[in-house]
């Protein structure tokens, strides 16, 4: 079996190599368009940082009834939050709007990491305010930050469309991990190449997404 410090360090080698060609891709994009680049591969650049620490066991720490990875929390506590945050930028909402956006990642990162290191009706009750938050953000997505999309120009509000499907996809990958992860369905093995993967994908994927379609802003 492939030992985890392995899997943590292709994982850091591929968000390196995608962060190299997502900087190189960002320097052709037009200079007023380089904004909405650089937050989505410093996410990718973070996610290789993260991955180099935990392979050196960094921040690895039994607390109470679980444990917790220091650097990948860390990661994920910035990066989900600027990912829906930015997806609500697309569609142009209110700053109120986009506070919220940022908060419910949050909340359900936090609710996560407690629903990990407690047992009982604690950690369940935890673990279904991950669930309630994913479809509170995916109701919003579709809702009010919709309409605010609805009133720009085509191809803005074409790019939200297809960026919000996106994260709600890769999100909801994230949640069901997250859900399986917290029944123990998966062995250590299994849970890291399955966490690992879906990092890749919510951060490669979508910054490589924005990126192809980033002139749809100009």
């Amino acid at each position: 079996m492939i030992p985890d410090t392995t899997l943590y360090l292709v994982s850091a080698a591929i968000f390196l190599v995608s962060g190299a060609v997502f900087w190189a891709w960002t320097r052709r994009q037009p200079t007023e368009l380089r904004k909405y680049c650089y937050p989505l591969v410093a996410l990718v650049l973070l996610s290789a940082a993260s991955s180099t620490l935990d392979a050196a066991g960094i921040g690895h720490l039994d607390i109470w009834a679980g444990s917790i990875e220091l650097p990948n929390a860390v990661d994920d506590f910035i990066a989900y939050p600027v990912l829906v945050g930015f997806v609500g930028v697309l569609a142009g909402s209110s700053r109120r709007m986009l506070v919220v956006l940022v908060g419910a990642p949050v909340v359900m990162r936090t609710s996560f990491v407690v629903a990990t290191l407690t047992e009982g009706t604690v950690s369940t009750v935890a673990g279904l305010v991950v669930v309630a938050g994913y479809l509170v953000v995916t109701a919003i997505l579709f809702g009010p930050v919709w309409r605010t999309a609805s009133q720009q120009n085509d191809r803005r509000r074409l790019l939200y469309w297809k960026a919000r499907n996106l994260l709600v996809l890769l999100m909801g990958m994230l949640i069901v991990y997250s859900q399986l992860e917290l029944l123990g369905l998966f062995d250590p093995f299994t849970g890291t190449v399955a966490n690992q993967y879906i990092d890749l994908l919510l951060r490669i994927a979508f910054a490589g997404f924005l990126l192809s379609n980033v002139r749809s802003l100009s």
